[in-house]
């Protein structure tokens, strides 16, 4: 994604590193809803 943000509005490294904490905290939020549905049936 970052890398297409690159080429096709010519961002340099700030794509990257928008990627990166976007999806980094898109991550930790799936973690977070799967590990509290697995301690909510257990």
């Amino acid at each position: 994604m970052g890398y297409w943000l690159d080429y096709a509005f010519d961002m340099e490294e700030v794509a990257y590193f928008s990627m990166l904490f976007i999806f980094g905290g898109a991550g930790l939020s799936i973690a977070y809803l799967i590990e509290s549905k697995k301690n909510k049936v257990a």
